[in-house]
């Protein structure tokens, strides 16, 4: 038996649907990253470099939060996704209120702890006598609206699950908009300090918040919050939710160290400077988390199907979009680091070195910029994959110990550019552990990068394959399916099993989801396995047409109006439901999903 057999590409339908979830996630991402960016700059226009100083000083303050938010917002998609493949719908729903509910309690208890200890806080964070004051007063605001910056990241993430990709972009980037001129409002037209910018960014974050909440409640198809909550789902949201948090806790531990490290080199320039690098650092999160992030919802689903081809196709497509993307950036900040600085307001600083300063650090910290995206993305895909200890490595690889380490070693020696440096170490050596620990644990059940389980694939046959939306197309495909099985070894009752329900499947769906759009796609893929004497068929439809599910349809009009569907040609529907160890049709990622399962133990064929 041949181990796999494909007849054709089946790329254009994850190609397109994954390339508009990119693209939104990109979006929208921008529009969170923006109010970082947003905050920065108008703090620069606003109140010059000691406006920039207090941005570096109070920004740790956004991790603490984002880490709640990551924690509760990736964690609960996760599980989430993988209880939408097992088709459970009802688990879905817990684990979105268990996500909502744990967020609102550690993000409150964290805004308490946080105003109690806050004067102590700032001074860890690098604040002086002379910023105190300005410091205290963004502080105060942002901590006390914080539990609304945990909880943007829920919509922003669970709406993927549902595909309401409109809603999603529209949501953040309408919160970037309102951050700008409620920041704009407070400081220029009411004259605040900097509290004006901090309230901008709270108020801004809770219209996000009731906004998004609403839009993830309403509706049959949509998410509930249920009051069942139970330990297991608390257990796996910390689980899987582990390496995005603990991401933001070591952005949060690296800020004030390097803060620290960057005042003894450079003084109150050298947060200045640091304050614009994250900025630059916040524009390549918008491609490489955003892209990173927008594989984790496919990964979850397609790991729980153990789609091997889809995953990889995932990976593959996100990889070479981030490199389209980020490498003209990189370009775009050596060829125009001068109007950056002038961006910034860096001519109002009264050092005459800073231009010079800032772009060397820019360009210098540009260099990273790729090898961290690849760090993004597969920490995202092992988070997904459940390979949580790779995700935690890498994490804190990159993040931290790589990161402080020769930054420390360097900096103090040879001058604060080296802390610029430091960026790409971590980032390429990073990779550089993450190859030596794979190739020295290769397995040879496992695909070497994505660790991938080849069991299935090295025992079974599949076909993957896209079919047009018209009869003929449809017709090929099925003889084209009757060869595979024959040479599959399949009886001739299962092949005309699989042959006349998928052919009668594709027929209805193309009727129904694709009236006259007669170019568009399907996604088809069949899926045998043998061991010993038991025989698995799994024949899985993807489609993007409108959601509909052809074989509850039928079973409906069986019920309704035997007549009606005796003359519907659904003969091979009707004994495909009553042939599968089960029928699961979801609506994943805003298509339809439709998989059947056939387990035949003991059969002899």
């Amino acid at each position: 038996m041949e181990n796999i057999h494909t007849l054709s590409d089946n790329k254009k339908l994850l190609q397109n649907l994954f390339g508009k979830h990119a693209v939104s996630a990109g979006l929208s991402m921008f529009g969170v990253q923006c109010c970082q960016m947003i905050n920065s700059i108008l703090a620069g226009k606003f109140f010059g470099g000691s406006g920039l100083v207090v941005m570096s000083i109070v920004s740790p303050l956004y991790s603490i939060y984002a880490a709640i938010g990551a924690l509760c917002g990736i964690g609960g998609s996760i599980i989430t996704a993988h209880a939408l493949g097992r088709d459970d719908k009802d688990s879905a729903d817990e684990t979105f209120s268990c996500a909502f509910f744990v967020c609102m309690a550690i993000s409150a208890a964290t805004s308490i702890v946080c105003l109690i200890f806050q004067e102590n806080l700032l001074y860890i964070l690098g604040s002086s006598e002379q910023n105190f004051q300005a410091s205290q007063a963004y502080g105060t605001i942002y901590i006390l609206g914080g539990v609304f910056t945990a909880l943007f990241y829920m919509p922003y993430h669970f709406l993927k699950l549902t595909g309401q990709l409109k809603y999603l972009i529209t949501l953040y980037i309408a919160m970037a908009v309102e951050n700008f001129l409620l920041d704009c409002l407070f400081c220029e037209i009411f004259q605040f300090g900097m509290d004006g910018i901090a309230l901008g960014t709270v108020l801004s974050s809770f219209i996000t918040v009731v906004i998004g909440f609403r839009i993830l409640l309403r509706g049959n198809d949509n998410f509930k919050l249920v009051r069942k909550i139970n330990l297991d789902d608390v257990r796996q949201l910390f689980r899987f939710g582990t390496p995005s948090a603990l991401n933001q806790c070591l952005n949060f531990a690296r800020f004030i160290l390097m803060n620290q490290l960057l005042l003894m080199v450079a003084g109150q320039m050298g947060l200045a400077i640091f304050s614009v690098v994250k900025v630059i650092e916040n524009l390549s999160t918008i491609i490489g988390a955003g892209i990173s992030q927008a594989t984790s919802a496919f990964v979850g689903v397609f790991f729980a199907e153990r789609d091997n081809s889809s995953i990889r196709q995932i990976e593959k497509q996100a990889t070479i979009l981030s490199l389209e993307l980020l490498v003209p950036i990189v370009i775009g900040v050596w060829i125009f680091s001068d109007e950056v600085c002038t961006l910034f307001g860096v001519a109002n600083f009264s050092e005459t070195s800073a231009k010079v300063q800032l772009i060397d650090a820019i360009r210098i910290f540009s260099l990273s910029l790729i090898p961290s995206t690849f760090c993004l993305i597969l920490t995202s895909y092992y988070q997904s994959a459940k390979f949580t200890k790779l995700a935690n490595l890498i994490t804190a690889l990159r993040g931290f110990i790589l990161l402080l380490i020769p930054a420390y070693l360097l900096a103090p020696k040879f001058g604060a550019q080296f802390v610029w440096y430091s960026f790409s170490i971590a980032s390429i050596g990073t990779l550089i552990i993450l190859g030596a620990i794979l190739f020295f644990t290769r397995n040879e059940q496992r695909s070497p990068l994505l660790l991938l389980d080849l069991y299935a694939e090295k025992t079974g046959s599949y076909i993957s394959f896209s079919v047009k939306t018209n009869t003929d197309a449809i017709i090929e495909s099925v003889n084209n399916i009757a060869d595979f099985c024959e040479k599959n070894n399949l009886t001739d009752k299962e092949t005309m099993l699989v042959n006349l329900s998928m052919e009668e499947m594709m027929i209805s769906i193309t009727e129904h989801c694709f009236k006259e759009k007669p170019n568009e796609t399907m996604d088809i893929r069949i899926f045998i396995v043998r061991n010993e004497d038991d025989l698995i068929i799994v024949l899985r439809i993807r489609n993007g047409g409108k959601l509909f599910n052809p074989i509850a349809y039928y079973e409906q009009l069986e019920k309704k109006d035997p007549v009606e569907f005796a003359m519907s040609d659904a003969l091979g529907i009707s004994m495909i439901a009553k042939a599968a160890d089960s029928v699961h049709y979801k609506s994943t990622f805003g298509i339809n999903n439709l998989t059947v399962l056939i387990d035949r133990k003991g059969d002899t064929a």
